[in-house]
């Protein structure tokens, strides 16, 4: 039911905030201690994913914005909260299809494509693969 799907995206927003926080902890340890270029990196990603999930979904479309190659991009994000960039990706992209079938009357097919997928069908598999149902029976449920 919709209470469920509430607390659902309640479990993953914090989850994610988690992860973030322990990123923020080594960004701001202290007075005059220095961040790390991959903090920094990292941070940065975030922003920028924040900024483009919608329009990007290309671990190499980050990468290169942050100027730096895709398996550095996943090994910093894989070191600094223990996911691939494609799983970060994947994650904030389920979170906001959740949002939306819980949110909104909006179609699996308007949503696949306010998600930047031009096939929703490839939206629908990469939805059952993170969270073993489909966006309709999710949307239903």
């Amino acid at each position: 039911d919709g209470r469920s799907n509430q607390e659902v995206l309640r479990h993953l927003l914090t989850v994610l905030l988690v992860k973030l926080g322990k990123v923020q902890q080594e960004v701001v340890r202290g007075a005059g201690t220095a961040v790390s270029p991959e903090a920094q990196l990292f941070h940065q990603f975030t922003l920028l994913l924040e900024e483009n999930h919608s329009q990007t979904h290309a671990v190499a479309d980050y990468a290169q914005m942050l100027n730096i190659a895709p398996r550095q991009l996943s090994d910093i994000t894989r070191q600094l909260v223990g996911r691939t960039a494609k799983h970060l990706i994947e994650d904030r992209l389920i979170l906001e299809a959740r949002r939306l079938l819980t949110f909104t009357n909006l179609s699996v097919k308007e949503i696949a494509h306010r998600l930047g997928y031009k096939d929703p069908s490839h939206f629908s598999k990469i939805f059952k693969k993170n969270t073993h149902t489909t966006p309709q029976d999710y949307k239903i449920s």
